[in-house]
């Protein structure tokens, strides 16, 4: 019958999870592997609605003869299977995991991360490196490309967004707003622009509901931060907030309409939007710190210095706690001016995209493979057959 495979995770998901769960399957069965997919629950992040989701991967629910159960999720989100291997697929943002993350951790036979940013976050909270593997994320090149019809986003100040000449996307989870630093971004909008300028800010919400950040707290920050800097939203260039859920196959369009793609985060595990934004094309504005550092550098990309400082989540429903006692990394406010004030001023930036190096070094059938090889290193030690 071939080699099998156990897989939980949250496949019905709109978040990076979910992704990574969806590819991967995707990448395992193109080689061969036979996948049993258990959901995991989906929280307070909600599912994809039944008509933006692949009916494909309901259908990989027949049992399958396998020792080993890979679990895509949040280390505690793991149900351990007693008398199998247990691999958790998994990532942090900052310096170092959670206490709890840790206990968890210690259950499983094996984590893999996708960056060396991760795995130091990990053996700083000591976890010993023999726990740890590596295996870099994809993205999809065959179906992020250029040439795509853009996405119709509608009128911002009497003109189609499309008419704008530089227009920058963002995809967030709003739930992770803090550490996605929505309002320094915003900050940097709103310092760096004109109402005049030819150029406008599309920041895409992701997530299933925006809870208690959204909207009350954000409006009350977005007024912080006008009253700091003297200036209203309506003297800088627009800003539109778009929150229609699309399936994988309309997101490609979402990027066709932009020109940049650009991040003000404190810190990732890997950041998909930023992988698909360079796949299709797009310029790319991003921090200089965590996971892009893996992907990305000034050759493809305009890189944002940034400094370590204690991570703050403020607030929110507990995640918060997630980042106790770790740091992350600040973003350098002027400098990010300074290549928004660049790709509005020019007609380029003077620089090849990182299509090139995404498509031949980021697919999921080479991560798929890594994983492959992980997990035939894991049998063969336990003395199992995979």
């Amino acid at each position: 019958m071939g080699r099998s495979l156990i897989i939980a995770g949250h496949y019905r998901r709109p978040t990076g999870y979910g992704c990574h769960t969806r590819e991967i399957v995707r990448a395992l069965d193109k080689l061969g592997i036979h996948v049993q997919l258990l959901d995991l629950p989906t929280g307070s992040f909600g599912s994809l609605p039944e008509e933006k989701r692949d009916s494909w991967f309901d259908t990989l629910n027949r049992p399958v003869s396998s020792c080993a159960i890979l679990h895509i999720c949040l280390p505690q989100q793991a149900r351990i299977v007693e008398g199998m291997l247990n691999v958790n697929c998994t990532t942090f943002e900052t310096t170092r995991i959670p206490e709890t993350w840790a206990k968890h951790g210690l259950c499983h036979d094996l984590i893999v991360l996708p960056t060396q940013s991760s795995k130091r976050a990990w053996m700083a909270s000591g976890i010993a490196e023999e726990h740890l593997r590596l295996c870099p994320l994809a993205v999809d090149s065959g179906r992020f490309h250029p040439g795509i019809e853009p996405l119709r986003l509608g009128r911002s100040r009497g003109r189609g967004v499309l008419e704008y000449k530089t227009r920058f996307l963002n995809i967030s989870d709003f739930i992770s707003a803090p550490r996605k630093n929505i309002l320094g971004m915003l900050r940097v909008w709103i310092k760096t622009t004109r109402a005049n300028d030819d150029a406008i800010l599309i920041l895409k919400l992701s997530g299933y509901r925006y809870r208690w950040w959204w909207p009350d707290r954000f409006k009350h920050a977005l007024a912080a931060i006008e009253s700091e800097i003297g200036k209203s939203r309506k003297e800088a260039a627009p800003v539109i907030f778009y929150d229609q859920v699309l399936t994988e196959f309309q997101m490609p369009s979402l990027y066709a309409a932009a020109t940049h793609y650009w991040s003000m985060s404190y810190g990732e595990g890997w950041d998909f939007p930023m992988m698909e934004a360079g796949a299709t094309g797009l310029h790319l504005i991003a921090p200089k710190h965590s996971a892009y550092n893996a992907y990305l550098d000034e050759s493809v990309a305009q890189m944002i210095p940034s400094k370590r400082i204690p991570a703050d989540f403020n607030g929110g429903e507990g995640l918060g706690k997630l980042f106790t006692g770790s740091d992350w990394w600040e973003p350098n406010e002027e400098a990010a001016a300074n290549f928004v004030h660049q790709a509005i001023r020019t007609t380029g930036v003077g620089l090849s995209t990182a299509r090139a190096r995404i498509a031949k070094e980021f697919t999921w059938e080479r991560s798929a493979t890594r994983l492959i090889e992980i997990l035939e290193e894991l049998h063969e030690r336990h003395g199992k057959e995979f």
